[in-house]
């Protein structure tokens, strides 16, 4: 319970910060659709710019299906699983490697972000806007607007379907609490990574010519290049808490020091998003 309700905090806390971020930016839309006019306003830009891309992303229900599909993939993957009876042969087998039960949060951990680093959420985002991205181009708005306001309203989805599994995980195999904590924490670092280099790949060369709506998502190269950088950073990440249980020997310092990878990742790629957005 304690868990759930530190899962539930995590959520609300990243929520306050995008909304703190969206009033500092400025910005109010007003959608109609007969005409896809947006009204702004300085105070509420970031704002709507979200309302818009959620506005894009429900606008056909191949894009909304397939995205949100990639959000709860691990549940449907764990029930398919344990109807097929491949989970329970899965964890017989898992749990006869010796000394495997210290780590078996670790491995469940690292199984669910491997998940959502294949998730196209953000390098699909740019191409989704289709014949409207040139439209896009044409609003009072900078390029860090648009991209901070993809970048939050990809987190603000991503970051509580991670936590609860995260928290699901720490409840089934009674994980330490400092360690649940700091890997909810870390989630959210590499959640940002993760968004931050989808959109640099998107917005360098978006896949906007398109004539049905699944082809902005599962005929873009844009995805598959955002999954081979992110699952880059996935091996490092491993890796370094690899070294760190060998050699440091300090669980605390295997769940921080690898974070140090994703809010480096975060760092590059949003600058570039940043640079190629404004081409």
């Amino acid at each position: 319970l304690f868990l759930a309700v530190v899962g539930l905090a995590l959520y609300f806390i990243s929520l306050s910060l995008s909304r703190a971020v969206a009033e500092n930016e400025g910005i109010k839309e007003d959608v109609k659709a007969h005409n896809k006019e947006i009204s702004f306003k300085k105070s509420s830009v970031i704002k709507a710019l979200m309302l818009r891309e959620k506005r894009i992303m429900f606008s056909s229900s191949s894009f909304s299906t397939e995205l949100i599909l990639e959000l709860v993939m691990p549940l449907f993957i764990i029930v398919i699983y344990a109807l097929m009876g491949i989970l329970g042969d899965m964890s017989k087998d898992i749990m006869s490697i010796p000394g495997i039960e210290k780590y078996i949060h670790l491995v469940l951990w690292g199984i669910i972000l491997m998940f959502y680093t294949f998730n196209m959420l953000s390098s699909t985002s740019v191409s989704r806007e289709g014949k409207d991205f040139d439209y896009s181009r044409t609003l009072p708005v900078n390029e860090k607007q648009r991209v901070k306001a993809k970048l939050y309203f990809h987190m603000l989805l991503t970051i509580p379907c991670i936590d609860l599994f995260i928290i699901a995980v720490a409840i089934f195999t009674r994980a330490p609490l400092i360690e649940t904590i700091l890997v909810l924490f870390s989630s959210i670092f590499y959640i940002a990574g993760i968004s931050a280099v989808g959109l640099a790949i998107d917005y360098k060369k978006p896949h906007t010519e398109w004539e049905r709506p699944q082809e902005a998502v599962k005929q873009n190269l844009n995805g598959l290049g955002a999954m081979g950088i992110n699952l880059i950073q996935l091996i490092i990440i491993v890796s370094l808490v690899v070294l760190c249980e060998i050699y440091i020997k300090v669980r605390v310092a295997s769940l921080i020091i690898p974070s140090l990878v994703s809010i480096i990742f975060f760092l590059i790629f949003s600058k570039l998003a940043f640079a190629n957005a404004k081409k």
